[in-house]
């Protein structure tokens, strides 16, 4: 028998236990294409006890579930689990969710790169997929073709040549100065510990991902930094960013006395072994936004774009911003301002003659 052959990809693997009765004769099954019901028995049968014939079923359940699926998938599934112990838990599950959309569009059909187009539109007019995520699920799938390239798995990669859309994503918008006002009453009377995370953002440029893997010992109390090791920063770099002045008395109050394993923000919030949930913040902060008559365009981000906004206004230098932000050039900094709309244009219109 040839599972890969016989077995449609969608049809459910099952065991028939006739309910628990050895007398009977157990077996696996599933339908194929024609949607005829195929038994395997498998050796399933000699099993004299119930739990050595339901190991036995479920062993061979597996090795069919594995054998139905068609070839393409098999290979994209086994590049998927090349990158499980490379990837942070999020981003894997991010691969995860690509590697799922390929797989429910998918129908055996011979890759090529009209095929491959025909996927990423099918995203867009029919998923209705944004371009920067259409973009990124063709990134993973060339790198995942590249990766079966070299394997032996496939020839070619029909994704090389399919259309990169123009994707102009805005930024969350930053929080002006009377805005600040307003949300510092709310959230530091209703929730101290966000009131603290906003301020890590406004005043340090730390991204609130990289910030849940903080540990108490990542702060500098020496030199009044914070310490970003690769392990924990999105560009995968080990960088140091400086606390402001205005920020270090907060800092040395509410960490100075605690142990250095502690992450800066634990379980619930507060200084703890446990590394905060990912969306614990966000899930706070968002509703406070939209009962204070926020727009969806206010984020937990925006308190990292308010900072830099208020930076450049206050005259900081571009050298100063790109080491705070951590961008590799002047020009990536340059770039990040203008998409906040935060040129420093103020000494421009104040200085402007009449005429």
């Amino acid at each position: 028998m040839n599972p890969e052959k016989k077995c449609a990809p969608d049809s459910p693997i099952k065991i028939y236990d006739a309910s628990g009765d050895l007398s009977k004769r157990w077996f696996v099954y599933y339908f194929n294409l024609e949607g005829k019901r195929i038994k395997v028995y498998g050796g399933i049968n000699r099993g004299k006890t119930k739990a050595e014939r339901r190991e036995i079923a479920e062993a061979l359940l597996e090795e069919i579930h594995l054998y139905a699926e068609y070839k393409l998938i098999r290979h994209l599934r086994l590049y998927l689990e090349s990158k499980r112990k490379t990837l942070r838990h999020r981003t894997y599950n991010s691969y995860s969710s690509r590697f799922n959309r390929f797989k429910s569009w998918y129908r055996g059909q011979t890759m090529n790169g009209l095929q491959a187009q025909a996927f990423l539109d099918y995203q867009v007019e029919v998923r209705g997929l944004g371009p920067t995520s259409v973009n990124m699920l063709r990134t993973f799938m060339s790198t995942a073709y590249i990766w079966m390239i070299k394997r032996g798995h496939e020839k070619e990669n029909p994704f090389a040549g399919t259309e990169k859309l123009k994707a102009n994503p805005e930024p969350a918008r930053y929080f002006q100065p009377h805005q600040i006002k307003i949300l510092q009453n709310v959230i530091s009377k209703e929730s101290p510990e966000l009131w603290l995370f906003c301020q890590f953002l406004y005043y340090t440029f730390i991204r609130p991902a990289e910030l849940r893997r903080l540990r108490i010992g990542d702060i500098v109390f020496s030199s009044q930094q914070i310490y970003i090791p690769s392990s924990k920063s999105k560009n995968k770099k080990s960088q140091h960013v400086a606390i402001p002045r205005a920020f270090w008395g907060v800092v040395q109050e509410n960490f100075a006395h605690l142990p250095s394993h502690l992450y800066i923000f634990g379980k619930g919030g507060e200084p703890g072994e446990q590394q905060i949930g990912i969306n614990y913040m966000g899930n706070i902060h968002r509703p406070i936004l939209r009962r204070l008559g926020f727009s969806s365009d206010y984020k937990l981000y925006s308190w990292k774009h308010t900072g830099c906004v208020m930076a450049v206004r206050a005259g900081c230098s571009m050298k100063d911003l790109q080491i705070q932000l951590r961008h590799h050039s002047l020009d990536q900094v340059d770039q990040y301002i203008r998409q906040l709309n935060a040129d420093d244009l103020g000494g421009f219109a104040d200085r402007f003659p009449g005429i």
